[in-house]
């Protein structure tokens, strides 16, 4: 008897203690993810500061800012050689809204026309290659032999041999072109060509022009997936994003931003499965769910977000601010701003190494 009164005061005991144990997992919330840890250094070209500054990332400091040229916008990092380049041109700024006349009063200075090639780990530039006429963006091929830059005033692609210091090649492909992109795969260059809203396809192996396919309207950006299979364009003036089939040449979809936004610069994520827009005069930066083709999620930021680029660790955006001067620093998780920091007067472009 005082066997079966023992066992069932022990069931009694190990149900309550379950209960409690149970009650307590309700009434506690669970732990919040931890925070993202930035890594990385960043770039940040300066268009009217004639500078670009170095951003330590992890602190969130600017180390140094430095001289390179007049009207620096685009900049691409060689991590293998120790690298950076930075697009540099004595023409002047030019809105579409300005008239040729007034343009050409502003004077134009193609000795101030190259690419600034910077020593990494000295943070000081080591000499001004040349690069044509108003290089604007470029990139670099996939095996750091040569610079792919757009020429803006003259509808050309030059191609740069960084060894020899010298062009080897200027491909016509059309009007304004901008945004410069290397496949994956190193067998073409897509070039943005703003004024007939156009892709340029180029051989990187002939150095020919391919192809031509006409987008959005001003398209400024672009990004692959890692297949080489398809680019995703910011087409600032349509305010949205076409998405292109490579081998096909075609426009597979528009994915409209709404907002008033003008998209500029492009991030795609490791997943392929978002995009990271910066919005340009729309002043937000956006995320857009490729499976459904819709913007998720927005933040604003500061004045005219232009360049856009994600840290090393991948969770933490960072926009550069061209009308107010500064980046933005974005939580992806969140999706909020943590911090403006300043750098120098009128912020382009941001390439993290």
């Amino acid at each position: 008897m005082y066997r079966h009164l023992w066992i069932l005061f022990g069931l009694i005991f190990v149900l309550a203690c379950n209960d409690q144990e149970a009650a307590s997992g309700e009434q506690s919330a669970p732990p919040e993810a931890t925070p993202p840890s930035p890594e990385g250094m960043a770039i940040i070209t300066n268009e009217d500061g004639q500078s670009i500054s170095f951003l330590n990332l992890a602190t969130q400091e600017v180390r140094k800012e430095i001289e390179v040229g007049k009207r620096p916008r685009g900049v691409k990092v060689n991590k293998a050689s120790g690298r950076a380049y930075v697009a540099v041109s004595g023409s002047p700024k030019c809105p579409p809204w300005v008239d040729e006349e007034e343009c050409a009063a502003k004077g134009v200075d193609k000795s101030a026309d190259g690419i600034a090639e910077i020593d990494l780990e000295k943070m000081e530039v080591l000499q001004i290659l040349p690069a044509g006429s108003d290089p604007e963006q470029f990139d670099i091929g996939k095996d750091g032999k040569y610079l792919f830059i757009a020429n803006e005033d003259v509808g050309k692609l030059s191609v740069v041999d960084i060894a020899q210091k010298a062009i080897i090649k200027e491909i016509e492909v059309s009007e304004e072109p901008e945004g410069v992109r290397v496949s994956p795969d190193g067998k073409i260059v897509v070039v943005t060509c703003e004024e007939e809203g156009e892709l340029a396809f180029v051989s990187t192996e002939q150095l020919e022009l391919i192809g031509m396919l006409t987008v959005g309207k001003r398209p400024r950006d672009l990004v692959f997936t890692k297949d080489s299979e398809t680019l995703y364009v910011t087409c600032e003036a349509s305010g949205y994003i076409s998405k292109v089939d490579v081998s096909e040449r075609k426009v597979l979809s528009n994915i409209k931003l709404g907002g008033g936004n003008l998209p500029v610069g492009i991030v795609l994520s490791p997943d392929e499965k978002t995009l990271y827009i910066a919005g340009g005069r729309g002043k937000s930066v956006l995320e857009v769910d490729l499976e459904n083709e819709k913007v998720s999620r927005s933040v604003p930021v500061e004045e005219r977000p232009w360049g856009l680029d994600k840290d090393l660790s991948g969770g933490l955006l960072i926009s550069a601010n061209g009308g107010s001067n500064d980046i933005s620093l974005i939580d992806i998780r969140n999706f909020e701003v943590i911090r403006n920091i300043d750098v120098g007067e009128g912020p382009w472009g941001v390439c993290v190494y």
